[in-house]
C-alpha cells in the first residue's frame, strides 16, 4: 500500500488530497483502518480489478467508483497506421513544440475544453476549468523536467498534441495527448496518438507505455486499433469528506 499526499493537487483543486494506491497484497482490515484515518479534503483510492472484497468494502466505506484505469503498452515495432489515416500522412507533420506553439497548446488546456472525460472535469465538486488547469499545471511541470511536446500539424493547420517522457533508455511513458478544441470530433484523434509514437521514435524508443480512462472508450478504441495491448488495470474510487 502506498500512501501519498498529494500536495501538487492543492493549486489546482483548492483542497488537501490524499492517494491510495493499493498493490493487491493488502488485507481487508488493513485497507478499512487506513481508510478511516483519512481527514483529507479529497480522496483517491486505486485498487486492483482482481479484489472485489475490497472494491465492495471500500465502498462501503463511502468511496464511490469513478472509472477504470488501463494500462496500455505497445513496441513501437507494432504500430501500425491503418489505411484510413495513412493516406492523410503526406499532408501530416509532427514537430517539437516552439515556445509560441506550448504557450497556445498550454492554453487550450487550461481553458478545460480538451480534457472533458477526466473524472475531475465530470465530478460535480469539481469542474471542467478546474481539470484544465490541473492538466495545464501538469504539462508545464512535465516541460520543465525534460520532457517532449510534439506537435501534429495538418496542412497548415496545429491539430494535435503530445506529451512524453523516458523512463529508460528504451522505454517512454506517452503522458498526455489531445486534439486542439476547434478540431475536436472531427477525426483527429489518431493525430494526438501518432504526435507522440513520432516523437519517441524519433528519440530511439523501442517502448511506449500509457493509461487510458474507461470513461473515453473513443480514445480506448484508437489505442486498441492501432497496436496497443492491456497490461493492467485498477478501479479508481473518491470520496469528499
Amino acid at each position: 500500500m502506498k500512501i501519498v499526499d498529494a500536495f501538487w493537487e492543492k493549486r489546482n483543486l483548492n483542497v488537501d488530497v490524499t492517494e491510495i494506491d493499493l498493490d493487491g497484497n493488502e488485507t481487508v482490515d488493513e485497507v478499512v483502518e487506513t481508510l478511516r484515518k483519512l481527514s483529507t479534503s479529497y480522496n483517491v483510492i486505486k485498487l486492483p480489478v482482481a479484489r472485489n472484497d475490497l472494491l465492495l468494502k471500500v465502498q462501503e466505506e463511502g468511496f464511490i467508483f469513478v472509472e477504470v484505469s488501463i494500462a496500455l503498452e505497445s513496441g513501437i515495432s507494432a504500430i501500425d497506421i491503418p489505411p484510413l489515416y495513412s493516406r492523410f500522412l503526406p499532408h501530416i507533420n509532427i514537430k517539437t513544440a516552439d515556445e509560441r506553439e506550448r504557450e497556445i497548446v498550454l492554453d487550450e488546456i487550461k481553458n478545460g475544453e480538451i480534457f472533458e472525460t477526466d473524472r475531475i472535469a465530470l465530478d460535480p465538486h469539481f469542474s471542467r476549468q478546474m481539470a484544465g488547469l490541473r492538466y495545464y499545471n501538469w504539462a508545464k511541470d512535465l516541460i520543465e523536467t525534460g520532457a517532449d511536446f510534439p506537435v501534429a500539424y495538418y496542412k497548415d493547420d496545429m491539430v494535435a498534441f503530445g506529451v512524453n517522457k523516458s523512463i529508460d533508455d528504451k522505454t517512454y511513458d506517452a503522458v498526455l495527448g489531445g486534439v486542439i478544441s476547434e478540431f475536436g470530433r472531427k477525426g483527429f484523434g489518431f493525430w494526438a496518438l501518432y504526435a507522440n509514437y513520432d516523437s519517441i521514435k524519433r528519440q530511439g524508443g523501442k517502448k511506449i507505455v500509457t493509461h487510458v480512462s474507461s470513461n473515453n472508450m473513443p480514445v480506448f478504441k484508437l489505442h486498441m486499433q492501432n497496436g496497443y495491448t492491456v497490461s493492467g488495470m485498477k478501479y479508481i474510487l473518491v470520496k469528499h469528506i
